[in-house]
């Protein structure tokens, strides 16, 4: 099925709004250690997720009509997004940044991101549909 205009720029709300839990996973994050949030931590952090989720996300339908109108869709194609490039983002923050692969971030990461996606993408699934 081909995306209309109107579906492509449904998508692009749906991308901020993804683009906006990457950005507060790790303020929340911050607000759990004394040592806080630097540069450094939130890019390594945002950026990494980030890139992971666009690069995976369109292949796997997290960007198609249903993903992005039908809540019941919405949570599958964000988790089964997710599942894939969750893990992704985590081997490439270890790679690229030479950072250990802690399992306690890993395991937060995974989950609370995870959860904050499923649940912002299900909720923008609930908005009216545009009518072109």
């Amino acid at each position: 099925m081909k995306m209309t205009v109107a579906d492509k720029r449904r998508s692009i709300p749906a991308g901020i709004g993804d683009l906006a839990i990457f950005v507060l996973f790790p303020m929340l994050g911050s607000a759990s250690h004394e040592d806080g949030l630097t540069a450094a931590v939130f890019l390594r952090t945002t950026l990494t997720f980030a890139v992971a989720w666009y690069a995976v996300a369109p292949w796997v339908g997290g960007f198609s009509l249903p993903a992005m109108s039908q809540p019941l869709w919405a949570w599958r194609h964000t988790g089964l997004a997710w599942l894939l490039a969750g893990p992704v983002a985590l081997v490439a923050r270890t790679v690229i940044f030479d950072r250990p692969l802690d399992g306690s971030f890993a395991l937060v990461a995974l989950l609370i991101t995870g959860a904050l996606l499923m649940a912002w993408r299900t909720v923008y699934a609930f908005r009216p549909r545009e009518s072109n």
